[in-house]
């Protein structure tokens, strides 16, 4: 892998064409923030405004501690030439245009430290709690271990391995190359070398009808469910979906995005809905060698602090086996897989409403059927071995 690419992976993602895993309306370009007011100052040091001279606002303009309102005129082609108007700044960078937009952002602000601070004072010793005053804060939790066997492990990555070349072998079969990148029901690409695969021992909406080594992943053993249930704030989360994402060596880095939108604009909610990961091979930090764990940038998940910021983000690389919750509005993408093997990942997607689905991301009625799947073609030693019988 060349330096350049390494390097690439390191700068802020910014938006490729097409509409990658979530569609359009939910991927975003971001930069990396910092100083807000330190940046906005020096860049109109050098370029002139087109309403004139800001000037740093002194007092009189209602202003949230900790961040920055700037006090502007408007140029003399606007319709109100002259007419002062206000832009504030949030601690992170954000921009608001209205004081009624910021005045959204710090009720959001002072909601998810009201959560934080009810979670962490509840968790004490009991590690479940810990788990869920983290994912309040970060809007990520990373389990402790592996809570699977690793012979099911390495079960469920076969099965996974040997669905995926059934799928190619079908596409080949049927001449249908060119309709692999529009995608299949059970079969998409969510990217160059990524792949997501709904096989039919992963049934969508149903847990309990699992079969083989997934049904391991999901019984009452898990410790995640509890954690996820405390998150969700119910006693039965409700599956939408489960499949696998299966990054192929080569795939390069995905566009930074969140999975789905907040439910409600004018106010910071707890999470309607949960992401677990739990990695089919031990994950591998990014470096030379690295398979591409997921990036997280923490605290993405909170109403008007979804920007990436690189200080924010973490890649946890937990042995397979090891589940990783994280809220579904949390900003995440996928690294690019230096090394020579796949990474498969079991993804399963739970919400606290009943009968509520995600159609932009989980809806296989827009995708062609692939059919019946084309066997594997007998060995040589099989075939003599059906003869002599």
């Amino acid at each position: 892998m060349s330096k350049r690419r390494s390097e690439d992976e390191n700068a802020a993602p910014a938006k490729r064409g097409g509409a990658g895993y979530i569609g359009r309306r939910k991927e975003h370009r971001f930069e990396d923030v910092g100083d807000a007011k330190a940046r906005l100052l020096d860049s109109l040091s050098t370029k002139a405004h087109v309403g004139g001279a800001p000037t740093v606002d002194d007092g009189r303009v209602w202003c949230p501690d900790g961040w920055t309102v700037m006090t502007l005129r408007r140029g003399k082609n606007d319709r109100s030439a002259g007419q002062a108007y206000h832009q504030w700044y949030a601690p992170d960078g954000a921009k608001f245009r209205s004081r009624r937009a910021a005045e959204r952002r710090v009720a959001a602000d002072r909601e998810r430290d009201r959560l934080i601070a009810a979670a962490a004072e509840g968790a004490g010793d009991d590690p479940v709690a810990a788990h869920a005053a983290a994912f309040e804060r970060d809007g990520l939790a990373v389990m402790d271990a592996p809570y699977v066997r690793e012979e099911t492990v390495e079960a469920a990555r076969d099965a996974a391995f040997e669905f995926y070349e059934a799928v190619l072998r079908t596409v080949q079969a049927r001449g249908l190359h060119h309709e692999l990148q529009a995608g299949f029901d059970v079969c998409r690409e969510r990217g160059r070398g990524r792949f997501d695969l709904n096989p039919p021992c992963l049934p969508q909406r149903d847990e309990a009808k699992f079969e083989g080594p997934f049904a391991d992943f999901v019984d009452g053993a898990a410790d995640w469910k509890p954690v996820l249930r405390k998150i969700l704030g119910t006693d039965k989360p409700e599956l939408i979906a489960a499949g696998v994402f299966l990054s192929m060596p080569g795939a390069e880095a995905q566009n930074y995005h969140t999975d789905g939108v907040h439910l409600n604009l004018r106010n910071h909610a707890p999470p309607h809905a949960v992401n677990v990961f739990v990695p089919l091979v031990d994950l591998i930090p990014p470096g030379s060698a690295s398979n591409g764990p997921t990036e997280f940038c923490k605290g993405t998940h909170v109403l008007g602090r979804d920007a990436w910021v690189k200080e924010r983000c973490v890649n946890p690389a937990p042995r397979m086996g090891t589940a990783i919750l994280f809220d579904y509005r949390l900003g995440h993408r996928g690294m690019g897989n230096k090394s020579d093997e796949p990474r498969p990942t079991l993804y399963l997607t739970y919400t606290n409403k009943p009968g509520w689905t995600d159609k932009d991301n989980f809806s296989r009625a827009r995708f062609k059927k692939l059919g019946e799947l084309v066997g594997a073609k007998p060995s040589r030693a099989e075939r003599a071995a059906a003869r002599r019988g």
